[in-house]
C-alpha cells in the first residue's frame, strides 16, 4: 500500500481523493484502497464539531504510529498533511 500511495502521489485530487488500484511500481500492490471519512464542512454543533475535529487529528498524526503494530499501513506524510489540512476547513 505505501508503495502504491507514493506511485500515486501527483494525482491526489484538491478533495485528497486518490485512487490506489492498479498503481505503478513493481512494489505497488494491485488491490488496495485506503478508508475513507466523510463529514459535513458545516452543520454539527459545536461541541460535536470540536470532538470530531481533535479525533480526526489524532487519527491522522499520534494514530499514524499505531497503524503498522494493527497491521495496517501509515499514510505517507505528504498525504496526511493533505488530509490534516482539509480537516482544518471543518468548521
Amino acid at each position: 500500500m505505501t508503495a502504491a500511495c507514493v506511485a500515486t502521489e501527483g494525482s491526489v485530487r484538491q478533495d485528497v481523493r486518490i485512487s490506489l488500484v492498479d498503481a505503478r511500481g513493481e512494489a505497488s500492490y494491485s488491490i488496495t484502497g485506503i478508508t475513507w471519512v466523510y463529514l459535513p464542512a458545516s452543520g454539527l454543533s459545536s461541541e460535536r464539531g470540536h470532538a470530531l475535529k481533535e479525533f480526526l487529528a489524532w487519527v491522522l498524526e499520534d494514530g499514524q504510529k499505531m497503524a503498522p503494530l494493527l497491521g495496517y499501513t501509515s499514510l505517507p506524510a505528504s498525504l496526511a498533511s493533505k488530509a490534516r489540512e482539509k480537516l482544518g476547513m471543518v468548521q
